[in-house]
C-alpha cells in the first residue's frame, strides 16, 4: 500500500464532502488522471512533476492501470484498479499563491519581468503580434502560430482590446477563439489561457479570470477544462508559485530559472502557458487603465 505525497486543499476538501467514484481518464509514466461522471478530475502525479490544483502526489505505480480501470477515492484512501493510496496523514498542499501578498509588489514584478526580455524574438508572442510563419523561428521552439490559424484575431481581442483597451466582451471574444484550439490533453490555446490568468491575478483585475475560465471550460476537454476552471479559481501548479515568488522579489536570476523549469512543462504546456502570461502581462504592466476607470470616462 502507497502513502500519499500530499494532497491539493481542494481535492481533500471535496473527498470530505463526499467520495469520488470514477475511473482512469488517461494515464502516463509518472501521471495519471481520474474523472467521475459529473467530470470532476484528480490528477496522480510523481513527485518530479510537482503538484496541481487537483493533485494527490505519490511515489508513481501506474505501470498496471489502464484506461477505464474504475477508481474510488473518500477522505482516508484511494483505490485505483490494483493500487491502493492511503490518504490520512497527508499533508495539505495549497495551490492558491498568497495573491494578497503578490499583487502589492507590482514594481518588483516589473523589475522581474526583464527576464524575459531575451525571449521576444524567438518565443510564441512574436507570431501572435505580427502574424509571421513558423518558420521565422529557431529549431526546437514551438509556435503557437503554427497549430493555431486564429491567432492574430485571437491576439487583437484578447490582449490588444480586452487586457490594453480594458474592454470585457473583445476579452471574452478573445478567450472562445483560443478555448480547445490545438491538440493533446490541453490544447495549446487553453495552455496560452492559463497563463493569461495567472498574469490577470497577479496584475489585472481579478474578475477577469473567472470570466475567462467560464467561457473556455465549455469548450474543451474535460481535462484542460479542469485546468482552466482552476486558474479561474487562481489555482495553478506548483511551478508557477515558484516564478510568482521570484516576480515578486524583484529576481530576475530567480525568475529566469523558475520560467525554464514551467517553459518544459508537458509536451509544450509550459511553454504555451508562459507565452500567455508574458504577453497579458507585458500589457498589464503598460498601466493600462482598468474596466472601471473605462466605464467612468
Amino acid at each position: 500500500m502507497l502513502h500519499a505525497i500530499s494532497i491539493s486543499r481542494p481535492v481533500k476538501e471535496r473527498l470530505q464532502e463526499r467520495a469520488f467514484t470514477g475511473r482512469v481518464l488517461s494515464v502516463h509514466r509518472v501521471v495519471c488522471n481520474l474523472i467521475d461522471d459529473g467530470r470532476d478530475v484528480i490528477t496522480l502525479l510523481g513527485p518530479s512533476v510537482g503538484q496541481g490544483p487537483f493533485g494527490i502526489a505519490l511515489e508513481p505505480a501506474f505501470e498496471s492501470l489502464t484506461v477505464g480501470d474504475p477508481a474510488h477515492a473518500d477522505a482516508a484512501q484511494l483505490v485505483v484498479g490494483e493500487l491502493t493510496v492511503t490518504l490520512e496523514g497527508a499533508p495539505t498542499w495549497e495551490p492558491r499563491p498568497v495573491w494578497p501578498r503578490l499583487r502589492p509588489a507590482r514594481e518588483r514584478v516589473a523589475a522581474g519581468f526583464h527576464a524575459f526580455d531575451g525571449w521576444a524574438s524567438s518565443a510564441i508572442w512574436g507570431g501572435l503580434a505580427h502574424v509571421t510563419g513558423a518558420d521565422q523561428y529557431p529549431e526546437g521552439k514551438p509556435t503557437f502560430m503554427a497549430r493555431l490559424a486564429r491567432g492574430k484575431e485571437a491576439y487583437s481581442r484578447l490582449i490588444v482590446e480586452g487586457l490594453g483597451e480594458a474592454k470585457r466582451e473583445a476579452l471574452l471574444q478573445g478567450a472562445r477563439l483560443l478555448a480547445g484550439l490545438g491538440p493533446g490533453g490541453t490544447p495549446a490555446g487553453d495552455d496560452f489561457l492559463v497563463g493569461v490568468m495567472a498574469a490577470i491575478w497577479l496584475l489585472g483585475q481579478a474578475a477577469d479570470a473567472p470570466a475567462i475560465a467560464e467561457v473556455a471550460a465549455p469548450r474543451t476537454s474535460v481535462l484542460s477544462a479542469a485546468f482552466l476552471q482552476a486558474a479561474g479559481r487562481g489555482e495553478f501548479i506548483a511551478l508557477w508559485h515558484a516564478m510568482l515568488d521570484a516576480l515578486a522579489a524583484g529576481d530576475l536570476g530567480q525568475v529566469e530559472e523558475a520560467a525554464m523549469r514551467l517553459e518544459s512543462y508537458g509536451a509544450s504546456s509550459g511553454a504555451d502557458a508562459l507565452d500567455g502570461f508574458i504577453l497579458a502581462g507585458r500589457c498589464l504592466l503598460a498601466d493600462q487603465p482598468s474596466h472601471q476607470q473605462v466605464e467612468e470616462s
